[in-house]
């Protein structure tokens, strides 16, 4: 199999993100503000592991459009519509301030939400390129080829034709310049991605997301990615990212994943007491 497919294969198994809680039942304490913190948090942990998934799958597109030309319409109708929809819309809910006035301070999370929304409409110009391409393409090249054969073609018949011709040589043109742009923007955000991380340090479901989908983040950032992302996220404590990760896992009573999580903050850090009474209190419970 190759890279490209074992890619796709990949993201296809993790492609259906769950709706609503995705890390086990909430714990509101009877408190509406953290019923609403924990739901927020989730939708967090979920965009930025759709924008994850998102970044794989259009790079194994374009990987397969690179090695065999011409780019099919299908895997990019796909892509656009399952994939990235669903992640510009849970972008706008949780990111978009409408009441903010036009040249006001643009804050992180509005810009990758700002470049979510732009990887989705350039992505869409793909889209509607290869459909003129695959679609129109031949049935015009058919009709033109007949009326070239016929003795007489009326004014309007050649008017039709000529500017069939320009919609297809824009769009065989397009489809390579909207692919670049696509690319750049999808860089862009995953090196965005990663410098707004240190803001949700103190979500604990982002960081748990991001230590579940190891090979998902090394897919994007790269081999030995998960542990460079923890870092620059917690500015250089890796051991308290692996710390954090394991206090939320306790909370849900995720016992083993959180002995794990001790554990590798442990590795990090030997005198780290933090995770040196988690830990304590895990064997306390048993797990």
């Amino acid at each position: 199999m190759s890279d490209t497919k074992r890619s796709l294969k990949f993201v296809m198994s993790h492609s259906e993100v769950a709706h609503g809680r995705i890390y086990g039942p909430a714990t509101p304490h009877g408190m509406r503000d953290d019923f609403s913190r924990r739901v927020r948090n989730e939708k967090i942990a979920s965009v930025f592991k759709r924008f994850l998934i998102a970044r794989v799958a259009f790079d194994a597109i374009i990987e397969m459009f690179r090695s065999s030309e011409p780019m099919r319409f299908e895997p990019i109708n796909i892509f656009v519509e399952r994939t990235l929809f669903g992640l510009k819309e849970e972008c706008h809910s949780l990111f978009r301030d409408p009441g903010r006035r036009v040249g006001d301070t643009l804050y992180a999370e509005d810009l990758f939400d700002v470049l979510i929304g732009s990887i989705f409409h350039e992505t869409m110009k793909i889209k509607e390129n290869c459909y003129i391409l695959e679609q129109y393409g031949p049935t015009y090249r058919s009709m033109a080829a007949i009326a070239e054969r016929r003795i007489q073609v009326p004014a309007y018949e050649r008017l039709f034709f000529r500017a069939c011709k320009r919609i297809i040589e824009r769009a065989s043109t397009a489809v390579y310049e909207d692919v670049r742009a696509a690319e750049q923007l999808f860089n862009d955000a995953t090196e965005h991605l990663l410098s707004i991380l240190p803001r949700f340090a103190n979500n604990g479901l982002v960081t748990r997301m991001l230590v579940e989908n190891e090979q998902l983040v090394e897919m994007v950032y790269g081999e030995d990615g998960l542990e460079m992302v923890l870092d620059k996220m917690y500015e250089g404590r890796l051991f308290n990212a692996h710390l954090h990760a394991a206090s939320s896992y306790l909370e849900a009573g995720r016992f083993q994943e959180a002995r794990e999580c001790c554990e590798r903050s442990l590795a990090a850090k030997p005198d780290n007491i933090g995770a040196a009474r988690l830990m304590a209190r895990l064997k306390q419970r048993g797990a």
